[in-house]
């Protein structure tokens, strides 16, 4: 996710899955690809006892900016951008995504 305050500053954020380490509500932050500054990633929902199932996710962005990074009013949500990434594990995996939508309350 992508974000873009009135002051034309930029935030990423990315909402993920974890592993057997990483369970829902915990947070990830790596080094962006140039190791400028630290990507938080959220995580929704994992476990190994998750596969195989349908889930109804449902995430508050706009706590998870204030937490981040203050207060979100005036921010704009400008990019969703969905994948599957193993994280270098040499392991494969199936993802299916359906009815993706972003709603302003």
């Amino acid at each position: 996710l992508d974000f873009k305050a009135p002051n034309g500053d930029t935030h990423a954020l990315e909402l993920i899955w974890g592993n057997k380490a990483l369970r829902a509500g915990d947070w990830k932050h790596l080094k962006s690809l140039w190791g400028l500054y630290s990507f938080p990633h959220y995580v929704v929902n994992g476990g190994n006892e998750n596969t195989g199932k349908w889930f109804h996710e449902r995430v508050d962005l706009s706590a998870l900016y204030r937490q981040l990074w203050g207060d979100p009013q005036g921010v704009r949500l400008m990019v969703i951008a969905i994948f599957c990434d193993t994280d270098q594990t040499g392991k494969e995996s199936v993802v299916y995504f359906s009815n993706v939508r972003a709603e302003k309350h």
